[in-house]
């Protein structure tokens, strides 16, 4: 039989075991749990503190127009009332600031950068904010030199924000300079320690095969918010690497505790489990996840796998295989050579 590996999810990572080295964990791919931040539409009269528009002039109700569509994502509408404010005021930072946040919702990105720039040489819009609405477009578009040029410049203007220097760290992990990347985070615990940057930081280190300091952050993560389960996630996964895997366990059963609706917990006690060789425990695990959540691809799969190899139910491995494969799995060709090989000894 071909060799057939088992899909884990540990937070957004992946492991494989192997038929042959069933004990052995590939080096998985650990991902940022935290994606993209979300913008939102600034408040032009939040801008600048010396600027009071009245909201009965037709620039103010414009102003206000504008934000209620974007706050209700009627981005088409507010592009058209942010346009028409420009006849008003064309040398308005803000407003060419805004237009850009709603050219970048239409994915409209030419023409939301050259918004930015703008808003950039108006007077009064040298802020962090158009900065970083311009670095974030340049992310977006998978632009990372010039998105940490423009994030550095935000920074400059405002060094203790905590929410720049976790976009500037994030924006290294994208270019692989994960040096720079826990340099920013580091910085960011200075200014404001929180579970989100410590997990961010725990990951580099776990990327790295740092895995003692992987632990230690971890640790320090639950320390000022002991009930994530992405964090107790991570934990095991980095307990596991060194070499630790009682405390493994733990962490993934911590996880299921803390929800248990968490499913990459279910997934990775299962194939702990199943390294283990105690199949029947694993299965419980897979059942759990898709008794959550019937089409949750990573259960499916390891399920079929723990039929087809270990379990000897080929009946159950088909069923479990042929729905990842309806699911849209992604190794769903991998997999339908393997449903023919069971069919073909029936």
């Amino acid at each position: 039989m071909s060799q057939k590996s088992m899909s884990m999810t540990k937070v957004d990572a992946k492991i494989n075991i192997s038929k042959e080295q069933q004990r052995e964990r590939q080096k998985p791919l650990l991902q940022l749990l935290f994606g993209i931040f979300t913008v939102t539409l600034i408040l032009f009269t939040g801008c600048s503190p010396k600027r009071r528009l009245k909201i009965k002039t037709p620039l103010g109700q414009g102003i206000y127009q504008a934000n209620l569509l974007y706050q209700q994502a009627n981005y088409e509408e507010c592009r058209k009332v942010l346009e028409n404010l420009l006849s008003i005021d064309p040398q308005d930072p803000y407003i060419h600031y805004n237009l850009g946040l709603t050219y970048a919702r239409l994915n409209r990105y030419s023409q939301a950068r050259d918004e930015y720039l703008k808003a950039l040489r108006h007077k009064g819009g040298n802020i962090p904010q158009i900065h970083q609405g311009l670095a974030d477009l340049y992310l977006q578009q998978r632009l990372y030199s010039k998105a940490a040029v423009e994030y550095q410049r935000a920074l400059a203007l405002q060094p203790d924000s905590v929410e720049i220097i976790i976009r500037l760290a994030s924006t290294y992990e994208k270019m692989d300079k994960m040096e720079l990347a826990v340099k920013q985070y580091k910085s960011a615990i200075r200014v404001k320690a929180s579970p989100n940057v410590y997990l961010r930081l725990g990951n580099i280190y776990y990327k790295l095969g740092q895995y003692e300091e992987a632990t230690a952050t971890y640790q320090k993560a639950l320390r000022l918010d002991p009930n994530l389960p992405q964090v107790y996630n991570n934990l095991g996964l980095a307990f596991e690497k060194g070499k630790k895997p009682q405390e493994a366990r733990a962490c993934y059963q911590k996880a299921i505790q803390k929800d248990g609706r968490y499913l990459p917990a279910y997934i990775n006690l299962g194939a702990f489990y199943q390294a283990a060789g105690e199949y029947e425990l694993a299965k419980e695990q897979y059942l759990h996840a898709l008794k959550i959540n019937p089409n949750y691809l990573e259960a499916l799969l390891n399920l079929g796998i723990l039929y087809d190899l270990y379990l000897t139910d080929p009946k159950e491995a088909l069923r479990n295989y042929q729905q990842y494969c309806q699911a849209g799995g992604p190794r769903s060709s991998e997999v339908k050579r393997w449903i023919e090989t069971l069919q073909s000894k029936k």
